[in-house]
């Protein structure tokens, strides 16, 4: 280091004493504008050296501006900025000062009465800071620390000084207790007043943030110079990155070069005596703003001060790390850096390496007890963690009692984080170990929602979003979070876009959606790649949705298996499918969207492979797992067995916990499905007005139009979110029916949103489409906007748009598209989709008195039954078989070559053929064979006739008590009550 300075002494010592003139002044211009604040003379300060400040705890990677954008501005900036790359090879061994060794605190402060305490002041000063940062030795206790400084900054003193500045900073911060920021700024004033001179950098720390009244960057310049004057090495840090912003008009040509230049001789000089942790410092410079940062410049003071144990440099290194950003991707690295800086007395590292362990899934007991070791520090993120894991964030398997007692001394602190609130509010709004308590969760609500912060107002904006609560309010919070830059924000206002701007904002949710993805919010990333894969672009769905996964996304896991699993990939599939249902992070979202793609069949599994995955999670307390678990129990039960109570019991905690569709499911059931002890008020009425205040489709759909609850339904949806195109289309079938037309304008309104809500799924497309050409969105049939937005759903691929959209072709007086619809349905059918067929025969059907439609449409069905297509064989050996005797045998042959291929409809269709003579001769023999093999199918109809035929003897010898069987077998199918 010391041949670094001597290379450029010259040019460096002649800018320190411009910069020393130039400083000055500012400070003397800065006292006359100030009355009462009174500075120290530079004189005082022998050398213009101060005892380097503290190191402040670890915040996330910060963003200041690139601190010099041109390097042809200013050769000695130019030169600055290059030498600044070359970070020195320090001796730490004997030039880094260390860390002075910890001592236990002087007494039991948590006993402290607030009277004297007995203790040197310098001594309760020195307490109280540890106290206020925090360690896994002293647990953080800022509320004490601010109660301790209340004193020392109120009593003369030598540490009294300090003492106002450390107070200011804890005034500025909510964890403390109650934010003053005036009160702040004026102890800051008074601190400088009284020769604090690391006062200084923290007033133009929190001018620069806009934290203090009447801030601004030229406050912030001010109070960087007068730190500067007194030789803080971080003070011409600051002043790079504020005049290389543009943030602060410079106060002469040239000044963002200067202090650039000025940056390098603090640093070098702190180094030189010992200040070793500024190497972050300068790092953080260098690293500049997102979508700027040089990486390159930064990572070798990084790693500097790796090399050196300082712990802000580890995190910022395992952050870089962890990207990929200036250095290869390497996790491994990263969870070392963290753990090193942990072991370097970072609370902060210690809170992420528990975390790591807990959202990993593979060493949960290792997390767990790192979660709780950061939590006895009174780290808050560690005990947001910890209530997590008790909540069954990890694992799945949740300890209501453990979180909410967690949470309740938690949030009995002062100083208790917005999230924190969150968590305890959403447990009362879910019942999560407490009964259901709306307006306490209301309160705490509240409480968040004081916290102005980006985290804040994102889970404040939620709860409004939820309870359908001025909803002004929390799209102004949501967009403010944004942009600030939180990600899951902008990932907010992206919904909020498509939900309620229409087609003509589809540019501004892209962006916002991209700008989350970019910001690290893997559900952004999830988005981008559904959306490609519904368009058919598999390699950007690929590439996004990898890189949701590799974030832990557990859906985006599930979609990948889809995805993997269509292509043939099914070993990769399942290892998609395995890493989503694991334990760690989001375990409880994994299974249920697995639990969805087993029971719809998109993956394969074994039998009971959904309700496994479920039951595992059951006692999470979700409401969308009770749903799913409701469904898949009834489906399976009959009512009044224990499994029946099972399910209605399931769907009855989800409805109480507001799952809108829970509610619609018991209404379906009928009277007393949704009566318990805690909902006694469930009638199927009851239960659809509450489903549709939420915004449910069905719930609207059971809303007479015209009828008194109409008005009060609308009115609750103003304040909610409602983004399904189907539940938009019934919000405008219900302002149609407002008296006088007054809700014309609303209704039209609506329709706009549901179709740029719609754009992105083509199946909400063909919903929507449909409810075009059936009336429902219009009032009356629109052909033309049906036909628009089903053809846009079928040329993604969606082949039942495609039926659709032939039906929308065919239903006019004129055959003059039947060739359009006749393409769409042989291209839909060869495509698998089963009403295709079905589509093609009632074609048939209506086209019989044309003969030449009727032949094309026939040759249609022939042509796919050539194929092998069981369906096509069955719907054009019906019509063959029915149509005359000469084309009867053709019939026949097709109809058996399909039940040959299992179609149980073909067997169904030869017994009536073979009973009715048809086939030839009369057969009961022939007839009952192919019911049996309908029956043997699981055809409950099928089992119901061969009971009837083994009972009569109808082609078969009489059996009365295998007929027994085979009616009990009908029934347990639910073909007979």
């Amino acid at each position: 280091m010391t041949s670094m300075i001597d290379r450029s002494r010259r040019r460096r010592a002649a800018a320190a004493l411009a910069g020393a003139s130039l400083l000055a002044l500012l400070a003397g211009a800065a006292a006359a504008q100030e009355p009462g604040l009174a500075l120290p003379a530079l004189s005082a300060l022998p050398g213009l050296a101060a005892p380097a400040p503290p190191r402040e705890p670890v915040v996330p990677l910060p963003t200041p501006a690139p601190v010099y954008a041109d390097p042809a501005a200013g050769v000695g900036a130019a030169d600055a900025k290059a030498t600044l790359r070359r970070p020195p090879k320090l001796a730490d061994a004997t030039l880094c000062r260390p860390p002075a060794a910890a001592s236990p605190p002087a007494i039991d402060w948590a006993a402290w009465d607030g009277g004297d305490p007995g203790v040197d002041p310098a001594r309760m000063l020195i307490d109280a800071e540890r106290l206020a940062e925090g360690s896994a030795e002293v647990p953080r206790d800022k509320v004490l620390a601010r109660r301790m400084l209340e004193r020392l900054a109120g009593a003369p003193g030598p540490a009294s000084a300090r003492a106002k500045r450390d107070l200011a900073l804890l005034l500025v911060d909510p964890e403390a207790g109650a934010v003053d920021p005036a009160r702040a700024g004026a102890l800051l004033e008074a601190a400088l007043a009284e020769r604090e001179t690391t006062a200084a950098l923290a007033l133009g720390r929190l001018n620069r943030d806009n934290r203090l009244p009447g801030a601004s960057p030229e406050r912030a310049a001010k109070f960087f110079s007068i730190a500067a004057s007194f030789g803080d090495p971080r003070a011409g840090l600051e002043f790079a990155g504020l005049f290389g912003a543009g943030g602060a008009p410079e106060p002469f040509p040239g000044a963002a070069d200067h202090y650039l230049t000025l940056a390098l001789i603090g640093a070098q000089t702190a180094l030189s005596q010992g200040d070793c942790g500024i190497v972050a410092d300068v790092g953080d410079l260098l690293l500049g703003a997102p979508g700027r940062e040089d990486f390159a410049a930064a990572l070798p003071w990084y790693e500097v001060g790796d090399r050196i144990g300082d712990p802000v440099s580890e995190l910022r290194l395992a952050r870089l790390a962890e990207a990929g950003s200036g250095m290869p991707r390497d996790a491994a690295r990263a969870l070392a850096l963290r753990e090193e800086a942990a072991a370097h007395g970072s609370l902060d590292a210690l809170t992420l390496v528990a975390d790591h362990y807990l959202s990993d899934g593979r060493d949960v007991a290792k997390g767990l007890a790192l979660a709780k070791r950061a939590a006895e520090g009174r780290s808050m993120s560690a005990v947001r963690l910890l209530a997590r894991y008790q909540r069954g964030d990890f694992t799945g398997t949740p300890d209501f009692a453990a979180m909410n007692a967690t949470l309740d001394a938690a949030i009995a602190r002062p100083g208790a984080s917005a999230l924190l609130l969150a968590d305890k509010a959403t447990a009362l709004l879910e019942g999560q170990g407490v009964p259901v308590d709306r307006s306490a969760a209301a309160a705490l609500f509240q409480r968040v929602g004081a916290f102005e912060t980006p985290e804040a107002d994102l889970a404040f904006a939620g709860f409004l979003l939820r309870e359908g609560i001025d909803r002004p309010q929390a799209e102004a919070r949501l967009r403010r979070a944004a942009e600030a830059g939180n990600p899951l924000a902008m990932l907010e206002v992206s919904d909020e876009l498509r939900c309620e701007a229409g087609p003509s904002q589809a540019e501004a949710v892209a962006d916002w959606r991209r700008r989350a993805a970019e910001a690290g919010a893997s559900a952004a990333m999830r988005r981008i790649g559904q959306v490609a894969a519904d368009r058919g672009e598999a390699d950007e769905a690929r590439r996004w949705l990898s890189q949701a996964a590799e974030a832990g996304d557990r859906i985006a896991m599930v979609e990948l298996a889809k995805i993997e699993a269509a292509a043939g990939g099914g070993r990769t599939a399942a290892s998609w499918a395995a890493k989503a249902a694991a334990p760690g992070e989001n375990v409880v979202e994994g299974r249920l969207a697995l639990a969805r793609a087993y029971a719809s069949g998109e993956l394969a599994a074994e039998p009971n492979s959904a309700e496994a995955l479920l039951a595992s999670v059951e006692a999470s307390g979700s409401a969308s797992v009770d749903l799913e678990l409701g469904r898949l129990v009834l489906a399976s039960a009959r009512a009044g067995e224990p499994a029946w109570d099972q399910g209605l019991s399931h769907l009855r905690r989800a409805a109480l916990r507001g799952n809108a569709k829970a509610m619609t499911a018991l209404a379906r059931l009928g009277e007393g499905a949704g009566n318990a002890a805690d909902a006694p008020d469930a009638s199927p009425r009851a239960l659809m007005l509450r489903a549709a205040r939420a915004g449910d489709p069905q719930g609207l759909a059971a809303v007479e139009p015209g009828t008194d609850p109409v008005p009060d339904i609308l009115a609750a949806l103003a304040d909610r979110r409602v983004c399904e195109p189907l539940a938009l289309v019934q919000m405008a079938r219900l302002f149609r029916s407002l008296p006088n037309g007054q809700g014309t304008a609303d209704a039209e309104r609506a329709l706009e949103r549901a179709r740029g809500a719609a754009e992105e799924r083509a199946r909400d497309l063909l919903g929507l489409g449909q409810a075009y050409a059936s009336g429902l969105a219009t009032g009356t049939p629109d052909p033309a906007t049906a036909e628009a937005l089903l053809m846009q759903a079928a040329k993604r691929g969606n082949m039942r748009a495609g039926v659709a959209l032939a039906e929308v072709l065919t239903g006019g007086a004129s055959n003059k598209r039947d060739g359009e619809a006749l393409d769409w349905l042989r291209r839909a059918a060869l495509a698998g989709e089963p009403s295709a067929v079905k589509a093609l025969g009632d074609l048939a059907d209506r086209r019989a008195g044309d003969a030449r439609a009727f032949a094309a449409t026939l040759a249609t069905l022939k042509d796919l039954a050539a194929t092998g297509n069981a369906e096509a064989m069955f719907a054009a050996g019906s019509i063959l078989a029915t149509q005359g005797e000469a084309s009867r045998p053709d019939g026949l042959a097709l109809l058996e070559r399909a039940a040959k291929s299992r179609h149980v409809g073909a067997m169904k269709m030869l017994a009536q053929l073979h009973a009715a003579g048809l086939a030839g001769a009369v057969s009961a023999g022939e007839s009952t064979k192919w019911t049996r093999a309908a029956a043997e199918m699981g055809d409950p109809e099928a089992m119901f006739r061969y009971a009837l035929a083994l009972d009569l003897g109808f082609g078969v010898a009489a059996d009365h008590a295998a007929a027994t069987t085979w009616h009990e077998r009908a029934r347990s199918h639910g073909f007979e009550n």
